[in-house]
C-alpha cells in the first residue's frame, strides 16, 4: 500500500475492454491482448472526488512537474500490450539505479498480480516522480519517509531486499524498463497513492479514487 506513510502488498484482477496496442519503440506491429488475460484484467472504476490531503494531513498542492506526463507518460509515450508475450519480446535496458529501485517496488508491492496490476504500481511511482510533492527520482520516491515512516514499507522493514523469485523478478524488471523508457500510463489516471482493497485507511477519504485494479485501490489528489 502506498499512502500517508503506509504500504501493503496484495493480489489483483483488472477487468475491461481488450484493445489493440502498438509494440514499444520503433516497431509498428499491432497486437491484440490475449483473451484469457484481458477477460480477467480490464476495468477501471472511476469515483467522485473529495478534498485531497497531503502526506502530513495538510491540503495537497494541485499540480505536477509535468501534468500530461504524470497522467499519460508524455506526448511520446509508447503504447503497451499487457501480455507476457509482448513484454518478453521487448529489447530493454535492464540496468541502472532507478531501474533497480522500480524493479524492487513492482516486485515487492505487486508480484503475483496481473501484468496490469504490476504496471499500475510502476505508474504510481513515476507519477510521484512527476509531482512537485515528492522527490524527483525513482529511488528518492521509494526511499522517502514521512513522519519517520517509509512510504514503501518493504524498504525499511529490516528484511532482505533480495528478489528470490526469479520469474517474478524478471517480469518486474521488464515492467520497470518499459516504464522508464516512456511507456504510456493509462491504467491509474495519474494516481499517486494506492492501498489494498481489504484496508480502509483514514487518509484515503481525502483523495479522489481513480481506479480499482484487482485488490488495489488507486487515488490521486485533485
Amino acid at each position: 500500500m502506498v499512502g500517508l506513510g503506509q504500504n501493503m502488498q496484495n493480489k489483483t484482477r483488472w477487468i475491461g475492454a481488450a484493445m489493440a496496442f502498438a509494440m514499444l519503440g520503433a516497431q509498428a506491429r499491432a497486437e491484440i491482448t490475449d483473451a484469457g488475460a484481458a477477460g480477467a484484467e480490464a476495468e477501471v472504476v472511476a469515483h467522485a472526488a473529495s478534498r485531497p490531503v497531503a502526506r502530513n494531513g495538510a491540503p495537497q498542492r494541485n499540480g505536477s512537474r509535468n501534468p500530461d506526463k504524470a497522467r499519460h507518460g508524455g506526448d511520446a509515450a509508447a503504447p503497451i500490450s499487457y501480455t507476457h508475450r509482448w513484454l518478453m519480446s521487448q529489447d530493454l535496458a535492464l540496468q541502472g539505479e532507478d531501474w533497480e529501485c522500480l524493479r524492487q517496488a513492482v516486485y515487492f508491492e505487486a508480484r503475483g498480480q496481473s501484468l496490469q496490476g504490476q504496471f499500475a504500481v510502476a505508474e504510481v511511482v513515476l507519477n510521484r516522480v512527476d509531482s512537485p510533492d515528492y522527490p524527483d527520482s525513482v529511488c528518492g520516491v521509494i526511499r522517502q519517509q514521512a513522519d519517520g515512516t517509509c512510504q514503501f514499507s518493504y524498504f525499511c522493514d529490516g528484511l532482505s531486499d533480495s528478489l528470490h523469485e526469479v520469474a517474478a523478478a524478471e517480469i518486474a524488471g521488464r515492467i520497470a524498463a518499459v516504464m522508464l523508457a516512456g511507456g504510456a500510463r493509462t491504467l491509474t489516471d495519474g494516481a499517486t497513492f494506492f492501498h489494498s482493497s481489504a484496508a480502509d485507511p483514514a487518509w484515503a477519504g481525502g483523495l479522489q479514487q481513480t481506479a480499482l485494479i484487482g485488490a488495489h485501490v488507486f487515488y490521486a489528489a485533485n
